[in-house]
Parts: structure tokens; C-alpha cells; sequence
């Protein structure tokens, strides 16, 4: 699901900033506020660069689940955005929400 979802946010927003406002409205219908902008954009930029400086880890971490992942995306983008997503989920945000 994760994954599905960090390859969503790559194709349908241009930069970081609208990426990270679709996936708050996908999981809680609202934009984040600065606390959380400021929480995950930190959180994005280190696992950017943890799977940016070790590909295997990220071809790894994309293998997983049934549907094929597009493989024009960057590998370290894609898992980043795709951990940030499922830490997203599994957060008080989304749980407030459903």
C-alpha cells in the first residue's frame, strides 16, 4: 500500500511541497500543518538520503507486494516517499480520520 502510494505522490505532484499536501489530503483530507510539514519533510530528507547512498535497499524495499512498481520513478524518491507515506498511516493523522 505504501508503496502504491509514494509512486501516486511521484506521478501526480510536481515538487516535495505538493507532494507532501496530496498525501495529507489523501490520508486526512486536510494539508499538513507546520509541525508536520517541518516533521516529515525532516523525515524524508534522511531516508532520501539513507536509500540514495545505498540502492540495493531501496530495489529491495520496492520488491515487495504483488502490483509492479514503475521503474522510470527514482528508486531512492520512490522508497523514501513510499516509507513517509505508511509513517503517515500509521500516525495519529490518519487514525483521527477513520
Amino acid at each position: 500500500m505504501g508503496r502504491m502510494l509514494g509512486q501516486r505522490l511521484l506521478q501526480e505532484a510536481k515538487d516535495d511541497a505538493g507532494r507532501l499536501n496530496l498525501l495529507f489530503t489523501l490520508v486526512a483530507s486536510r494539508k499538513p500543518n507546520v509541525a508536520e510539514r517541518v516533521a516529515c519533510m525532516n523525515l524524508f530528507s534522511k531516508l532520501k538520503k539513507r536509500y540514495a547512498g545505498n540502492a540495493k535497499d531501496a530495489e529491495a524495499y520496492l520488491s515487495i507486494g504483488d502490483s509492479p512498481r514503475d521503474i522510470k520513478l527514482n528508486a531512492a524518491e520512490h522508497a523514501a516517499w513510499s516509507q513517509l507515506a505508511i509513517t503517515v498511516l500509521a500516525s495519529d493523522v490518519a487514525l483521527w480520520v477513520y
